[in-house]
């Protein structure tokens, strides 16, 4: 296992614990011509609540200082996973997803965020979002997966545009000037309904492709799973969570989480990274297969971000949510065929604690690698924005 030789510095984003939005999850990291690193994060109360807000933080000094939270999408939906790529010529575009607004309301599956109210917030504030909830009208409601596109390095963003399936990093662009997004299906027939698209979005992961950066899109094609991650009572075991890289040659890397709705196995050796290649730009794929070590072990944990160096190495980073708990990173030389040794880029301090990860990567002009995640800072009791950066030549 790989490890302290690496490591450069490690840091925190932003950490607000005594904050009404002191929990933040699910982070994506990119960087531009510039160096500049925009890196994003949804702030909120706990896990799942109606406070989600979508923010960016930039640093211009490698992740040494970052800048005060731009809030992006704060509105009454709880604003999960943000997802960012940049584009080039100061354009980005960036990625979230929202469930049905009555899961938060009284008696919803998801009311139990009010019981942390006494702790963590006030009495005005849950009235807030109750009221925002019972302001929206019934038929906007339903919970929706956008993009959204910005042409001034994030300054401002366009419309948000409304699709059928969400991953928690985004989507990737393409050397041809195309953006390829794989992700599960979400809230379909709520976008169907709202969008009049008839195409089928039923397969577990699905590639879909945009020509105009991101206006529209269209289905590329249907990611093929094996028997063992297919949906069946006995197993409890779904694909979700995906995420791809193109390398120089135009191969195309999707890693895709494969976890287990059984509760009580959610955070298990069953949570692994399955790997699929397209030769012919996401046309037709390969049938997942898990990831492996140099040692040819299943690699526990995920879910995946893929980034390629400037050197043609693919970075893999993930977290492990079974103890001993932390947020790492792979390397492969060959395109994701073979891969290295596990390399350990922030242990959590309680080894027990499963509430930690995403981790993303993006690349300095320096060679250095900038690796975002979201974790408890030492006994903290909710999670904190946090960076690693790293050197893999450091050995």
């Amino acid at each position: 296992m790989k490890t302290q030789k690496m490591i450069i510095e490690q840091g925190i984003i932003a950490r607000q614990q005594e904050d009404l939005l002191g929990y933040f999850g699910w982070p994506t990291v990119c960087s531009d011509e510039n160096g500049v690193l925009y890196a994003v994060v949804s702030r909120r109360m706990v896990h799942v609540c109606p406070f989600g807000q979508y923010c960016l933080y930039r640093s211009t000094d490698g992740g040494k200082t970052w800048s005060e939270p731009q809030v992006v999408v704060d509105d009454a939906f709880d604003d999960r996973d943000a997802g960012i790529c940049y584009l080039g010529d100061g354009k980005m575009i960036m990625s979230y997803f929202t469930h049905d607004l009555n899961r938060y309301a009284e008696g919803g599956i998801y009311s139990w965020w009010m019981r942390f109210i006494p702790k963590y917030g006030t009495e005005e504030a849950k009235k807030r979002a109750l009221d925002a909830i019972a302001a929206t009208p019934e038929d906007q409601r339903y919970g929706a997966s956008y993009i959204r596109v910005s042409k001034d390095y994030g300054k401002t963003w366009g419309e948000k545009v409304h699709l059928p399936i969400s991953a928690p990093h985004g989507p990737t662009r393409l050397k041809d000037g195309r953006l390829l997004y794989v992700g599960t299906p979400h809230e379909v027939e709520a976008y169907q309904r709202a969008t009049g698209d008839t195409t089928e979005y039923t397969n577990s992961v699905i590639a879909m492709v945009s020509e105009d950066e991101g206006a529209t899109w269209k289905k590329l094609a249907d990611i093929s799973m094996p028997p063992e991650t297919w949906n069946y009572p006995a197993g409890h075991f779904y694909m979700c969570e995906a995420h791809v890289v193109e390398r120089q040659n135009g191969h195309l890397l999707v890693a895709i989480r494969k976890g287990d709705n059984n509760e009580t196995l959610r955070r298990s050796e069953k949570e692994v990274v399955y790997l699929s290649h397209s030769q012919n730009g996401g046309k037709t794929w390969s049938t997942a297969e898990p990831l492996t070590n140099c040692d040819g072990q299943v690699v526990i944990g995920a879910p995946p971000h893929l980034f390629e160096t400037a050197d043609g190495a693919i970075v893999l980073s993930y977290s492990r949510r079974v103890a001993p708990t932390s947020n790492r990173a792979i390397l492969s030389y060959d395109g994701g065929y073979n891969w290295g040794e596990e390399i350990i880029l922030s242990a959590s301090w309680n080894p027990e604690c499963d509430d930690l990860g995403y981790p993303a990567t993006t690349q300095l002009p320096s060679g250095e690698l900038v690796t975002v995640y979201y974790q408890r800072y030492f006994d903290d009791a909710r999670p904190s924005f946090l960076y690693t950066k790293w050197n893999p030549k450091k050995q």
